[in-house]
């Protein structure tokens, strides 16, 4: 049997370099090679995960952490129709966390931006469990979903100009998840429970 040995791997963003330690099978350290998570990862994720694992010291490889918000209004949920590069999706308002920026900070700024609402910020619902690789750059993403109020602030039901096409509102159990992200969906999926 071999020793396994470690390495330490550079992911390299575009504002900062993160270091973390993979085993010599190219997994997290302590962990198996291969998990029911990443087997049963859609073909495309699956290559992008695979690139990534073998291009470590790559420039393009990065993470992104990402944080939403969910306001609630009887059984409705505010949900956003956005585009990122090509691609046409739902999701909950919300976006990345900048270097340097607090999480609540970053949920509290975006959610202004994307739906021009102002928000408190309640409870934590959930963060990623499963490991989600963009499909349309070589991104590993980590969520976290917050239960937010509104403070205050008009709706911009249109969108943002910018990336957000339109907000809207949907019964929790009439969810697009099939519009979704696996990161977003992963959470979509365990909403009704988590809220009540």
């Amino acid at each position: 049997m071999k020793e396994a040995r470690s390495r330490v791997a550079r992911v390299r963003g575009t504002r900062s370099e993160t270091k973390f330690r993979v085993s010599a099978t190219g997994g997290p350290r302590g962990r198996s090679e291969a998990t029911d998570e990443r087997e049963s990862l859609p073909a495309q994720e699956l290559y992008l995960f695979k690139v990534a694992r073998n291009n470590m010291n790559s420039p393009s490889i990065s993470f992104s952490c990402r944080i939403y918000g969910i306001l609630i209004e009887g059984e409705k949920v505010l949900m956003t129709r956005s585009r990122f590069i090509d691609r046409e999706f739902v999701n909950f308002p919300g976006g990345g966390i900048e270097i340097g920026e607090a999480p609540q900070d970053a949920l509290i700024r975006e959610y202004q931006e994307e739906t021009g609402l102002s928000i408190r910020i309640k409870e934590i619902l959930f963060s990623s469990q499963k490991l989600h690789l963009s499909t349309q750059r070589p991104i590993q993403i980590v969520s976290s979903f917050w239960k937010v109020e509104k403070t205050g602030g008009t709706l911009k039901e249109n969108g943002n100009n910018d990336d957000v096409l339109k907000l809207f509102w949907t019964e929790l159990s009439a969810i697009p998840k099939g519009e979704m992200f696996s990161s977003d969906r992963e959470f979509a999926d365990l909403l009704p429970s988590l809220l009540f």
